[in-house]
């Protein structure tokens, strides 16, 4: 019979020496597991922090783009400017010029001439549409698109007392 206790007690030792190592690797694997919560808590946290940063970016990547539209309106306007300048006083000199003579012409001529005076007036009125174009185009802030057969034009017949 001492073999079996022997037997018996080489069992126990082993299944001691099992239930400590049990217990070490249970002790391991608590710890383990608590390292693996922290670390996904910190995970989590700058996951968190970098989710705001991006919010942060998307709304100043926003502001600037809005910005760099508004900067591309204002130099259009300004480009827009400086050529109404242009063209206003390329055409107001000769036209002018004209007008004044076409004054001249009409003080000068003689009563019975009736058809040149008619076309002088006629002239003349065509010179005051342009003056009068010309002075609607030197406000174009306050010009407003019009749709003429399929593509958008300025109407320079509405003043801006009107709008």
């Amino acid at each position: 019979m001492n073999a079996v206790t022997d037997i018996e007690s080489d069992y126990l030792k082993v299944i001691e020496t099992l239930k400590q190592e049990i217990s070490s690797l249970q002790e391991e694997l608590l710890e383990t597991n608590r390292g693996v919560v922290a670390l996904y808590s910190e995970v989590q946290g700058a996951n968190e922090k970098l989710q705001l940063q991006q919010h942060e970016l998307e709304e100043k990547n926003h502001a600037l783009e809005d910005a760099n539209h508004q900067i591309a309106i204002r130099e259009r306007h300004a480009a827009i400017g400086q050529m109404v300048i242009t063209y206003n006083h390329e055409i107001n000199n000769p036209l002018f010029i004209v007008h004044g003579t076409l004054r001249l012409l009409e003080m000068s001529t003689m009563k019975d001439e009736t058809v040149l005076r008619e076309k002088l007036a006629m002239m003349i009125k065509q010179c005051d549409r342009i003056a009068k174009v010309l002075e609607r185009i030197r406000e174009f802030d306050n010009l407003i698109p019009k749709e003429y057969i399929n593509s958008a034009l300025l109407d320079l017949n509405i003043s801006p007392d009107n709008q």
